[in-house]
């Protein structure tokens, strides 16, 4: 097994170090579809608190053990995806024995792990061996029925926050475990320009998500073909990969709708956000979102938002959240007859996020 990580550089003059534990992480700027939302949080926690040493340990992803700066950040990737699983506890050691030695020279006052997985678990044991605070924050399925590692966790110990209230509800009765704060993802007003005005929307209905069962693209498809009877042309495009592909271009051949939904395939973010522009509705099917990030990207491109009650969508004139299917397409077909391109929302930014989590870490 290689080295863990070296110490990080330049750690006088902070009052403390806040550490962030993570499965994964961009190798480097240019992947900004990784976990955007924890790209963005990462950035501005470390801009807001420029007396704190930020860093960042990523279990999983990249795949080989480096460190690595991003955005004047330091990151350490474990790379324990090439270690066999009997070896994985032993690296969860070595980052455990790695985080103390970093107290010793810079105070952590703050571990925050993000998903209720094997981050929670070191951010735990470094906690009670340091004293450091510890966040954990649910991110997805972890909010579904206790799995792994959580039955390590004695979650009635532990802080853990949700990005809306559909997980807080989830982890409840799926769990037992009241959450202790719902704090969304803001967005990046720098990155997510939305250059929106004199924007030809020519494609009526958009989707963005990856192309699997949980994320109900047949049901797009299903709508489209139904609002097809009324508005012939209309145009849709979902944005996204993943092995239900060729089921849904299968499905889209058979009900005859080759000229009225198109399959891009994965597309990097800044093209999801030109086609963004040029869109009026964001549909999404899915059955389960922690936040569906990409709520807060449409509403911020000017499109209307037609969702399932998952996620974090805010009340706002261009939000449709409903609970059955003939609803989803009634509302869809709604926001075609209303639609009109409207101003830009922007619900919430990242600098409300990180002072709501600074006032949970002590440093607010």
């Amino acid at each position: 097994m290689k080295r863990p990580p070296q110490e990080p550089i330049n750690t006088d003059d902070f009052k403390g170090c806040i550490v962030c534990l993570t499965p994964g992480f961009p190798a480097d700027a240019s992947e900004t579809d990784n976990i955007p939302a924890l790209q963005n949080y990462v950035k501005y926690l470390a801009r807001i608190n420029s007396d704190y040493h930020v860093i960042v340990i990523t279990f999983r992803y990249p795949r080989q053990p480096q460190t690595y700066i991003w955005n004047h950040i330091t990151i350490y990737a474990l790379g324990i995806e090439q270690y066999r699983k009997i070896a994985r506890p032993f690296i969860w050691l070595r980052a455990t024995l790695f985080l103390i030695k970093l107290h010793r020279k810079v105070t952590i006052k703050v571990l925050h792990s993000f998903w209720l997985s094997e981050t929670a678990l070191v951010g735990k044991w470094v906690s009670r061996l340091t004293g450091a605070k510890h966040i954990t924050s649910l991110m997805g399925q972890d909010a579904l029925p206790i799995k792994r590692y959580i039955r390590y966790l004695n979650l009635k110990g532990m802080i853990i926050t949700a990005p809306s209230v559909f997980i807080e509800n989830e982890m409840l009765r799926n769990n037992g475990r009241p959450i202790d704060a719902v704090i969304p993802w803001g967005l990046d007003r720098e990155t997510e320009d939305q250059d929106i005005e004199g924007s030809d929307r020519s494609i009526d209905i958009l989707g963005v998500g990856s192309l699997i069962p949980l994320k109900n693209y047949r049901t797009f498809i299903e709508i489209i073909q139904r609002l097809a009877v009324d508005f012939s042309h209309i145009r849709s495009v979902i944005i996204g990969d993943g092995p239900q592909r060729d089921a849904l271009q299968s499905l889209i051949d058979k009900l005859r709708l080759t000229d009225n939904v198109q399959l891009t395939g994965g597309l990097a973010r800044e093209r999801v956000f030109e086609y963004m522009k040029f869109s009026k509705i964001l549909l999404h099917p899915s059955l389960y979102e922690a936040q569906a990030y990409v709520f807060l990207e449409a509403l911020y491109y000017g499109l209307m938002v037609v969702s399932y009650d998952v996620g974090y969508l805010p009340y706002t004139p261009k939000s449709y959240i409903v609970r059955t299917k003939d609803d989803l397409y009634q509302k869809t077909a709604k926001a075609l007859e209303q639609h009109h391109v409207g101003r830009s929302y922007l619900p919430l930014t990242m600098e409300y996020t990180v002072a709501q989590f600074n006032k949970l870490y002590g440093i607010g």
